[in-house]
């Protein structure tokens, strides 16, 4: 199998995270090319972190949730084509949507699961 030259990097990762920007530019300067399908759904770490105290089932969160997948559906739909999809820290939320889609398209699914939401 050749070394994938295409990868999607999906999800509600923050993009200000140092761990997805080094993990982008590395593939980067390794010469893959990088398709970046991101939706912003956390505001600060603030906010993460009151969602999690507060509870993720709470309607506010979800209907935040479900416009951010809307739109990386939306994105995803009309992306070039791709060799491996990779979800980005955090994706815990990020991994069923990814899987659904990786299964339907028939693409390899990478998870970068920096930190297990067991804390």
């Amino acid at each position: 199998m050749s070394q994938p030259r295409r990868i999607c990097y999906f999800g509600t990762y923050r993009d200000e995270y140092p761990r997805n920007q080094i993990m982008i530019e590395g593939l980067r300067r390794n010469g893959i090319q990088v398709i970046e399908c991101h939706a912003k759904l956390w505001h600060s770490f603030q906010d993460r972190h009151q969602v999690a105290l507060h509870g993720w089932w709470r309607p506010r969160f979800l209907a935040r949730l479900m416009r951010a997948y809307l739109k990386l559906i939306w994105k995803f739909i009309h992306l070039p084509e791709f060799d491996v999809l990779v979800v980005g820290y955090p994706g815990q939320l990020d991994v069923f949507l990814a899987k659904f889609l990786c299964v339907w398209t028939r693409k390899p699914l990478v998870w970068d699961i920096f930190m297990s939401i067991y804390l």
